[in-house]
């Protein structure tokens, strides 16, 4: 997943961070040979073998020490519920609840997850040469004025401030951008931090620089913290000036009392990693799969705008696999995976992009008849249907902005509250994207015949009968990638994806073609 995120709680780790600081510097000062081992390891020649080894030693031991320590010295602190009651709106619920917060939009500062992503481009860093003859301001997408969108999913106005956060996210800032807001109302921005300089300039390996951005930004976000509660045990906000002031200005947009405001906002800050470049890989990717993927939907009967949750679940990489089980551009769950698909350790249907649509719009479909709401339908596919309806009869309301508003408790706090909002987002940002991101490039649809096997085959028999090579057919059937060496059985029945130039004659000794509509009559909304 990337680097360990450094961010998380900070505000109980201070003192810890400081006590382990204060003991490093004492073991350094006493022998000198540990500062003078780790610059001469960073000073050997970078095609050095002895500084690649000395290089991952010194992460690893760094990383089990951090892992040690905090054992040592866990979280302690939780949030106050009468505080949280004091902040909201009547009826708002906010207990302390020790299970575990969904993986979505989890790490919040760390690398997102260690993918193969194609990164070089830089058209977001210079201004495109390409000249729109109709341009639209960026948040000006957010009001479709296009008519792009259909009316299903236009932008409540109680969620727009909340979608909008998440609009820039994907748009405006790229992973070296950290935005520290905060937790329960994420458009109060309190800090925006550009870490590209410090990355690109700093000394040591990349690893290094980041980690050492990472913790940069960390500090950042404990000043804020400080400074927040500083703020809420003043006698009374006059006269105020420097960072408490501008952090008081930010806070007049959250309503309640002032001090329990502030106090309540010292225990709700958060750091949230810029996600632009991520969002442009998948743009650029997901123009193999989405002309098929909205075929199935209509097929479904189900609105084609659903077909961008990807963007949100996994910015569209074929290889993304969560640290929960979740696999696949639509992250499926292996539980819900096999009421659904095939999954096995040779197969693993969650893994095709086309395969695993056909389950998220059975899924989606299910959850809409039984919540009879697409926000709330949207959210149950993050949260599960079940959490879903709890938090409905808890809040005593159907409508997603007063759910979010009244219930903040259990599982169902930052990433479920959050999850129909960046669905929004990466829609609007991906429906105006020609508009957005002007001279993006788009991978051409994947063309490709079904078949259906009429026996059970080896793969290594299909290989023989369409001459393909192990790399080309994987390419198409991308839940075989785990076994191509072990030849696995693929049963009567199985979808076996072919390119679009194999002649029939080797379709039909395979089994049965499964024919479907190549083009699609698409209306202005569905552009």
């Amino acid at each position: 997943m990337g680097p360990r995120e450094l961010n998380g709680h900070f505000e109980h780790r201070v003192k810890s961070r400081i006590t382990l600081g204060s003991i490093l510097l004492f073991l350094l000062s006493v022998t000198g040979l540990g500062f003078v081992f780790f610059v001469f390891i960073l000073n050997l020649p970078e095609n050095s073998s002895t500084k690649a080894y000395s290089e991952m030693s010194i992460q690893w031991v760094w990383e089990q020490g951090e892992d040690a320590f905090f054992t040592l010295f866990p979280d302690s602190e939780v949030e106050s519920e009468d505080e949280a009651n004091q902040i909201e709106t009547s009826g708002v619920q906010s207990l302390p609840d020790s299970d575990p917060e969904p993986s979505v939009l989890e790490e919040s500062t760390a690398w997102p997850f260690s993918l193969d992503l194609d990164l070089s481009f830089s058209f977001f860093e210079n201004q495109s040469p390409l000249v729109d003859p109709n341009p639209v301001p960026r948040l000006q997408a957010l009001n479709d004025p296009l008519d792009r969108v259909s009316d299903e999913f236009e932008i409540p106005k109680e969620l727009y401030d909340r979608t909008r956060f998440w609009f820039d996210v994907y748009t405006k800032h790229d992973s070296n951008v950290h935005v520290i807001h905060h937790t329960r109302y994420p458009w109060v921005v309190f800090k925006i931090i550009d870490t590209k300089e410090m990355v690109a300039a700093g000394k040591g390996p990349l690893w290094l620089r980041r980690d050492r951005a990472l913790k940069f930004v960390s500090r950042e976000k404990v000043k804020i913290i400080r400074e927040l509660r500083r703020l809420a045990r003043r006698k009374n906000f006059k006269r105020l000036k420097g960072l408490q002031l501008e952090l008081y200005t930010i806070l007049n947009q959250v309503p309640g009392g002032r001090r329990q405001v502030i106090k309540f906002a010292s225990r709700n800050v958060r750091s949230q990693l810029g996600q632009k470049d991520f969002f442009v890989s998948g743009l650029k990717s997901s123009g193999e799969y989405l002309p098929h993927m909205e075929r199935i939907f209509i097929e479904q009967g189900l609105p084609v705008e659903l077909t961008r949750m990807p963007f949100v679940e996994s910015s569209f990489n074929v290889k993304a696999e969560s640290k929960v089980g979740a696999s696949g551009i639509w992250q499926i769950m292996p539980r819900t995976g096999r009421a659904y698909l095939k999954v096995s350790p040779h197969i693993d249907e969650r893994n095709s992009p086309l395969k695993a649509t056909k389950a998220a719009a059975r899924i989606l479909r299910r959850y809409n008849r039984a919540l009879k709401s697409w926000p709330l339908a949207v959210t149950g596919y993050n949260h599960g249907i079940g959490g879903v309806l709890k938090a409905k009869r808890r809040a005593r309301s159907s409508d997603l902005s007063t759910i979010i508003r009244r219930y903040h408790r259990g599982s169902f706090r930052f990433a479920s509250a959050n999850f129909y909002t960046c669905f929004l987002a990466a829609l609007y940002a991906e429906k105006y994207n020609d508009k957005i991101f002007l001279g993006t490039p788009r991978e051409k649809a994947l063309e490709h015949k079904v078949v259906r096997l009429t026996s059970g085959l080896r793969l290594k028999q299909v290989l023989k009968s369409t001459g393909l090579d192990k790399q080309t057919l994987l390419k198409y059937n991308l839940d075989l990638v785990h076994s191509p060496h072990r030849n696995p059985w693929l049963p009567k029945g199985y979808e076996l994806h072919l390119p679009a130039d194999v002649g029939d004659s080797v379709v039909n000794k395979l089994g049965k073609a499964d024919d479907h509509p190549q083009t699609i009559k698409k209306s202005k909304k569905q552009v």
